[in-house]
């Protein structure tokens, strides 16, 4: 047991390598008003292939997390009027035989790998903000950082009491989220399943009173 375990880990680090040599980018698509509420959607290059989606039929269970952010740009200073997270994990299920990826808004299986790519990498029509928290021509701007840890917080904590020799996880350890600098984290950064991250910065913009967009220079 222990060697399969090695043996997936050992793969699952060698494929992570490989997809993280690639160029990774986020890409904003679009960006509107509708019905009194700002939306937009964008899609992430270079974060998922196939070997990446053959990987997780190793076990694993791996999270992709998105740091929204929507500042309102002053002389000063730039200030955060709206932020949330948007998470995704995905893993595969042997008795169905099929991936499940389960996001904010839905829950589904799959046997496509490039469904599972999709939907991994492509968030649509997200909402920002109302209207009324949104000035009329006032400067704003998108930052989107995304955060793609090969482990999830779960299968970490999972790996790590097996590795301590613990038969089931501790009901307090399944609450606890994943500590930086601790021996264990820092041998997994070692190894290469530290989170991988990109970051993306919107142009500026303004909403004029028919919500209509303008990007400034």
């Amino acid at each position: 047991m222990k060697k399969y375990f090695i043996n997936s880990l050992l793969f699952f680090q060698l494929t992570v390598t490989i997809i993280f040599g690639a160029d990774r980018k986020i890409y904003l698509d679009s960006l509107f008003v509708e019905d009194g509420s700002l939306f937009f959607s964008f899609h992430i290059s270079g974060l998922m292939n196939e070997k990446a989606v053959r990987a997780l039929e190793r076990g694993l269970t791996s999270e992709i997390v998105q740091h929204v952010q929507l500042w309102q740009t002053k002389k000063i200073y730039s200030q955060v009027i709206f932020e949330d997270y948007y998470r995704v994990k995905v893993y595969f299920d042997n008795w169905d035989e099929k991936y499940v990826i389960s996001a904010p808004s839905e829950r589904r299986l799959t046997a496509d790998q490039q469904t599972v790519q999709y939907l991994c990498t492509h968030v649509n029509k997200l909402k920002i903000a109302d209207s009324s928290q949104v000035d009329v021509n006032a400067r704003y701007y998108l930052s989107i950082q995304t955060a793609f840890q090969p482990i999830s917080d779960e299968s970490y904590h999972e790996l790590r009491n097996w590795v301590a020799g613990k038969a089931r996880p501790e009901d307090q350890d399944k609450k606890k989220v994943r500590k930086k600098g601790t021996f264990f984290g820092v041998l997994f950064d070692l190894m290469g399943f530290g989170d991988k991250e990109i970051t993306f910065k919107s142009k500026d913009f303004s909403i004029d009173r028919n919500g209509h967009i303008r990007y400034l220079d």
